[in-house]
């Protein structure tokens, strides 16, 4: 049960408010009970003399006279109730004026409804633009994030690298790349399986993306056994270290790799850091990481091989 009242012209906020029935300081809850239950108007024209509310505790209480309650039904269904009550006079309610009111009754509970039911309709639009809003929120995560790792793919590397590359130019800091390529991948997956293979992927993407601790940092699979690492406004020597912690993280994890030199899975890593000039792409700092990762292979394999 509330009570409304309407907003006026200075104050364009209605306001709402529960009416709690039991020990009402607005309404006589017998009478409201008793409208509710029979869905019949009740007009009394003094209830301290009537038979069956001059006890009510309420109607004592306050010192109720006239009153008025009718329900508000529209398609046998109650909509509410309209509660009218003088506290001065006795027979404030005539028949007529009652009988004006029982027709407006019907009126206002059809309005109840309309503005239930325009309520209910813009809940459900409110819902399903939260809904689609995530979905499309999920879809987006989905379409930038690599679906056997769970890390970013390589169009949000791509998107990643030339935002940052971009952002780096105006503000003359250096950006940092490293480039990991994991050893004897192919004859990994020859001997352990495509499941394991896919495993072992999994466990490269994880101890990369347990790296990229600060804001803007990003770990992606680049392609294939390959997987890239973005860091922002880093030096040489910050990235080389970042570098070894990837390659001993994935060593320390000891996993099999019969075809290796070393008997267990590593990562040769080629890193790279340049401070974008007016006439260069993010293309060439991929070269840079890349001429790195290769002296690393042709090195000797799991190790970092870099260029500034």
């Amino acid at each position: 049960w509330i009570i409304a009242a309407q907003a006026s012209l200075h104050d364009k906020t209605a306001r709402l408010e529960k009416i709690p029935l039991a020990e009402s300081t607005l309404v006589c809850e017998a009478l409201v009970r008793l409208v509710m239950r029979t869905r019949q108007a009740v007009l009394l024209d003094d209830a301290s003399q009537d038979a069956t509310f001059r006890t009510d505790p309420q109607v004592l209480a306050r010192g109720i006279r006239s009153v008025l309650c009718l329900p508000l039904v529209s398609h046998d269904r109650l909509s509410g109730i309209l509660y009218l009550e003088n506290r001065l006079t006795a027979g404030a309610f005539s028949v007529g004026r009652s009988q004006v009111l029982k027709m407006l009754t019907a009126q206002v509970s059809i309005a109840i409804e309309n503005a239930l039911l325009y309520q209910s309709l813009e809940f459900k639009v409110a819902e399903r633009t939260r809904d689609l809003e995530a979905a499309n929120r999920q879809l987006q995560a989905l379409s930038a994030t690599d679906g056997l790792t769970g890390i970013a793919n390589r169009r949000k590397f791509d998107a990643t690298l030339l935002a940052e590359w971009r952002r780096s130019g105006r503000s003359q800091h250096p950006v940092g790349l490293i480039i990991l390529y994991v050893d004897w991948f192919k004859k990994f997956n020859d001997h352990y399986g495509h499941l394991a293979g896919d495993g072992c992927l999994r466990k490269v993407a994880e101890v990369m993306s347990t790296r990229a601790r600060r804001e803007g940092d990003l770990a992606a699979r680049y392609g294939g056994e390959e997987f890239a690492f973005i860091a922002p406004n880093t030096s040489i020597e910050v990235l080389m270290g970042l570098a070894q912690e990837i390659r001993q993280g994935l060593e320390a994890l000891q996993i099999a790799h019969i075809g290796s030199a070393f008997g267990i899975v590593t990562a040769s890593l080629g890193i790279a850091v340049m401070t974008p000039g007016a006439a260069e792409e993010p293309t060439q700092l991929i070269k840079a990481a890349d001429e790195a990762l290769y002296s690393a292979k042709s090195g000797g394999r799991n190790r970092v091989g870099g260029v500034s």
